[in-house]
């Protein structure tokens, strides 16, 4: 369901900001087909039947957020996984809604389940911050000017989802920022989850614990 929701919702989108840009010489049936075929391979494959540089930058947040979000778990695509942003939402939504417990399709989410879904999401987050910091940083050391943030920021998702997308910057990439882009490939693919599993959630038996305080969030 996950999965058909972004699909449907990413070639709306698509539809929607292009229909004066890309899609201005079109016919509703080629807008429907590539709008739909780039919905599904942004989160996949990285085939693009569209001009990806030409997108227009509503269309580019679009396909970047389906990046971030990337494949289904047990599949060989990467980012944060359907199933954690479905955990992420639900979350959200019992929260506003007042519940204790996390429920999902008349199932309550595991505590254990939700926590691994934030620090997945936060570690994430925090590396393609870092990745996109270092790449522009790199760039504008080598002298660079006007550094395309939203190109660099495009290839980093490109690269955590494992899709291989990209705004036609890639080949202008240093040395250091290519290094960037592989690591955060192998990141995305493997990284989150196995850090998440193999060291954020290692039982610890505590002989002791502190007292509560409130803390103002928000």
């Amino acid at each position: 369901l996950v999965s058909g929701a972004l699909i449907i919702a990413g070639m709306a989108a698509l539809l929607f900001f292009e229909k004066n840009n890309i899609y201005s010489g079109m016919n509703v049936g080629e807008r429907m087909w590539t709008a739909a075929f780039q919905s599904v391979t942004s989160r996949t494959a990285g085939f693009n039947t569209l001009p990806i540089g030409e997108l227009a930058v509503p269309s580019l947040l679009i396909i970047m957020f389906l990046m971030f979000i990337g494949a289904s778990p047990g599949s060989t695509g990467g980012g944060i996984k359907t199933s954690t942003f479905a955990v992420l939402m639900s979350t959200a939504v019992n929260m506003l809604r007042n519940k204790r417990r996390i429920m999902l399709f008349s199932r309550s989410i595991p505590q254990q389940v939700i926590r691994e879904a934030i620090v997945i999401f936060f570690l994430a987050a925090g590396w393609v911050f870092g990745a996109t910091l270092l790449i522009t940083f790199f760039q504008t050391m080598n002298g660079v000017e006007n550094v395309n943030l939203t190109a660099s920021l495009f290839e980093v998702l490109s690269a955590f989802g494992t899709v291989g997308l990209s705004m036609g910057i890639t080949e202008n990439l240093d040395t250091a920022s290519k290094l960037c882009i592989i690591a955060t490939m192998f990141v995305g693919r493997v990284g989150p989850l196995t850090l998440a599993v193999a060291v954020a959630f290692r039982e610890k038996h505590e002989s002791y614990t502190y007292p509560e305080e409130n803390v103002m969030v928000g």
